[in-house]
């Protein structure tokens, strides 16, 4: 993934959003996305494969900024006159994982007692989701009604917590890994043969549009070329 971080200018209204918070999505062989934060700030990534290396490009100042104005929820907000740059260069960020800890062995016993996981030590996915304060907020929610429940009792705090982790965030988890796992299926196939219809089935439709689908990684190469 490579990320630049950006600063509306003063006056300057947003750019367009397809969501509260953020604007792009899936495309076909990557992904870019925008993800606002606060004091007039915003980020813009791309999500592209580990092992794509014309998409390596992206890591240079000017190809990024070629790639991020042919985005067309994204464009409008990196445009010079609105906003500026605030880090030097792309940053890279890799060895992304999906992970989900528990603390309870197969067998139904607790492997720790009176140490509970909330966050990313319990619960990481996928940054371009947004998943992370929500998930947090609700595994602190769990965390104290099973202190409320248990106040003495270590094991069953832990089996509680389980749970509920189990009900409560795994399906997320779960659902973000299916996702990720059919976009790289269909981003390597974009990246092995050029030209083709994306097969976009298996990527829940709020995140792909009939404009995402016209916009390809062929098309986003030339664009950078160009920019070299």
């Amino acid at each position: 993934m490579y990320s630049r971080f950006y600063r509306l200018r003063q006056d300057a209204a947003p750019g367009p959003l397809d969501s509260p918070v953020s604007a792009g999505g899936v495309y076909d062989g990557f992904a870019g996305k925008l993800l606002l934060a606060d004091n007039n700030l915003f980020s813009v990534s791309f999500g592209v494969l580990p092992d794509d290396p014309e998409l390596k490009l992206l890591r240079e100042p000017a190809f990024f900024a070629a790639a991020a104005a042919q985005l067309p929820a994204i464009a409008a907000w990196v445009d010079p006159n609105r906003s500026r740059p605030v880090t030097d260069r792309p940053l890279a960020i890799g060895a992304l994982r999906n992970r989900l800890r528990r603390l309870v062995s197969h067998d139904g016993r607790p492997v720790v007692h009176g140490l509970h996981l909330v966050g990313d030590s319990l619960c990481m996915t996928n940054q371009v989701f947004a998943l992370g304060v929500s998930l947090a907020l609700e595994q602190a929610v769990i965390i104290s009604e099973a202190l409320r429940k248990y106040p003495t009792d270590l094991a069953a705090q832990t089996l509680e917590v389980d749970k509920e982790v189990v009900g409560r965030i795994a399906p997320h988890f779960e659902d973000v890994v299916a996702q990720d796992r059919a976009r790289t299926e269909m981003w390597r196939a974009a990246y092995a043969s050029s030209g083709r219809e994306p097969d976009l089935s298996g990527i829940h439709a709020a995140t792909v549009s009939d404009l995402d689908r016209r916009l390809t990684r062929q098309q986003l190469l030339r664009e950078l070329r160009r920019a070299g």
